[in-house]
């Protein structure tokens, strides 16, 4: 997999910097939602989405990288292969019980979206529905899909200022 260099930072890294506030974070979620429906479309699931694998460019855009870990769908990839970050891989991937689907991803990027909450303190229940529904244990649960997650990140931003 060939991939453009970007001239910037880790989400990690910035995170480090200062705190990302709530009006920084959801063009950035957004932005990785975009990324990830992207994959999905070409049928690859992330599988290690985290702060380290989102670098910011020079103009602040975000970008999902490191597809190390990458899983394609109908692929011949073995259980036992799989890998991931705890705390940001989908539990029924982690356990063993399912091959990556387009779920696990819905699942990192709700982890993600904690961790920039969390590193920086705002109040973060306007976010949690949406979180919450990312990180459900049922896969069937999650939202169907990265542009699903990202029109309600939408609608949470028309609905009220964050």
């Amino acid at each position: 997999m060939v991939m453009d260099y970007v001239e910037g930072t880790t989400l990690r890294d910035r995170l480090r910097d200062r705190p990302l506030a709530a009006s920084e974070i959801v063009p950035i979620m957004k932005q990785v939602a975009a990324g990830i429906q992207h994959a999905h479309e070409h049928n690859i699931v992330h599988c290690d989405l985290k702060p380290e694998n989102v670098l910011l460019d020079s103009k602040g855009r975000a970008v999902v990288t490191d597809f190390g870990f990458a899983h394609i769908i109908a692929g011949t990839t073995s259980a036992s292969s799989i890998g991931g970050t705890a705390g940001f891989i989908a539990p029924e991937v982690m356990s063993g019980r399912s091959l990556p689907t387009p779920a696990a991803d819905i699942y990192g990027m709700g982890m993600l979206m904690r961790t920039l909450l969390t590193n920086q303190p705002i109040n973060e229940e306007a976010f949690d529905a949406i979180i919450q529904r990312c990180i459900a244990e049922d896969p069937s649960a999650r939202y169907g899909s990265a542009s699903e997650f990202a029109k309600d990140l939408e609608s949470l931003c028309q609905a009220a200022t964050v």
